[in-house]
């Protein structure tokens, strides 16, 4: 994407790409942490998940031996 300087409609200049977008719009996800990437993440979801599954259940009165 190649960078253009935009007139601000408060005054001042704006570097903006092609679609009107500065910079400091991009996502700033913080992808170089390894823990961080799309397998860990959903493996973490799904370790989360078990450890609160069933939470709707009641819980059991009756024991049983």
């Amino acid at each position: 994407m190649s960078e253009t300087t935009a007139k601000n409609p408060a005054g001042g200049d704006a570097k903006a790409d092609e679609n009107g977008k500065r910079p400091s719009d991009k996502p700033t996800g913080d992808t170089s942490n390894p823990a961080n990437t799309q397998g860990k993440m959903e493996d973490r979801l799904d370790e989360a998940l078990e450890e609160t599954f069933p939470s709707s259940d009641p819980v059991s009165v009756k024991i049983t031996k």
